[in-house]
């Protein structure tokens, strides 16, 4: 007599506790397929059956523990097998967010900033999003001032403004609540009809003359080509260094008291920055050229201390035993800090004159050399 048994596949039911935000549970079988839930965020599995379950955060949102029957899961993903009838829960971190804020100071229309990912002032980031920010002078403006306050710490021309007048571009990190603020001016070279906007020493004669390193001859006339002068240069360090006050007068017959540049003289010869062309001479008027001006800044970066690193091979440059004796530690350290670069072919051109557009753009390096 032949007996039959009627068996019934044993089966468990998988409850999800989705939460209301910060991310979804997701349950996979052992093949890697998602299991689909009913309305009730329910699934019927068979008795034993191998599943992966997975905690899937929200953009922004991080994963902290698992509730229910996982709660003693610590990981953000586990296998289990399907032996009982169970419930899962989780908890999402929401992500701390910061604003930034960002105010332009100016007449209407001197310039933008923009921010990528784009948004308007007061829009709030995850902590840790990197925010591009880009500030731009309208035609004609040139930036004086940005500075950054993020938390408590304010960072003043954290964009290093001087280094481009015109346009900056910086990245933020978001890590705590940031105000941007941006000062723009009408350019001080508009009055310069000799400084085109689209020259490639626009900005550094921005920078020279908002600085007050350089002064144009007259209101109109700023005379970029100009071969500089000794006279020029040493007032030009001489403003750099703050038109510091001094009681010595210079000993040299060609340099008359009341000379616009008689201060400046006696400064830099006091302290061992310029020297004459003899012991009666100073040469004024002279004619300034490269190896000169590299000479000159040395000597004012070993007085202030200054990186006096020079460990540059004059011998790469085709021209280089033409360099004076006296200028080689100087253009050694000149290029060392690229304040001077090569011609392009080759050469350095030691003896070649030296242009006041080329002595702006110069000081905008070296400036960046002094705050380091």
């Amino acid at each position: 007599e032949a007996v039959f048994t009627q068996t019934t596949e044993a089966k468990v039911t998988l409850t999800v506790e989705q939460p209301q935000e910060g991310g979804t549970i997701e349950i996979a079988d052992a093949d890697g397929n998602v299991i689909a839930l009913n309305e009730a965020n329910s699934a019927t599995l068979s008795y034993g059956q191998e599943i992966t379950v997975t905690a899937k955060p929200a953009t922004g949102y991080v994963f902290t523990r698992w509730t229910k029957d996982a709660a003693n899961q610590t990981a953000e993903s586990f296998t289990i097998k399907a032996e009982k009838d169970m419930t899962f829960g989780v908890n999402f971190l929401a992500p701390v967010k910061y604003a930034i804020t960002y105010s332009v100071n100016g007449d209407d229309g001197c310039g933008s900033i923009a921010t990528d990912p784009v948004s308007a002032s007061g829009k709030t980031y995850a902590a840790g999003t990197e925010v591009k920010v880009k500030i731009q002078a309208a035609d004609g403006y040139y930036i004086s001032g940005a500075s950054l306050s993020q938390g408590t710490t304010a960072q003043n021309y954290i964009f290093n403004a001087a280094n481009n007048k015109t346009a900056i571009e910086a990245t933020i990190t978001m890590n705590a609540n940031t105000t941007l603020d941006v000062k723009f001016d009408l350019c001080p070279c508009n009055t310069y009809t000799d400084v085109s906007r689209v020259s490639w020493y626009h900005r550094s004669v921005i920078n020279a003359v908002d600085s007050g390193w350089m002064k144009g001859y007259s209101e109109n006339t700023f005379a970029p080509m100009d071969t500089a002068t000794r006279a020029q240069i040493v007032t030009i360090l001489y403003r750099l260094s703050g038109s510091p006050e001094t009681i010595a007068t210079s000993k040299f017959k060609d340099v008359d008291a009341d000379a616009w540049y008689a201060k400046a003289v006696a400064w830099a010869e006091e302290n061992g920055i310029a020297k004459g062309i003899t012991t009666e001479y100073f040469a004024p008027n002279a004619e300034v050229t490269r190896e000169q001006m590299a000479t000159f800044l040395h000597r004012y970066a070993l007085k202030n201390n200054i990186d006096a690193a020079n460990d540059a091979d004059l011998s790469k440059f085709s021209d280089h035993e033409t360099i004076s004796e006296y200028a080689k530690e100087s253009m050694k350290w000149a290029i060392h800090h690229h304040l001077i670069i090569g011609k392009g072919n080759g050469e350095l051109a030691p003896g070649e004159y030296t242009n006041r557009a080329q002595i702006a753009t110069i000081l905008i390096r070296f400036d960046k050399l002094s705050k380091h």
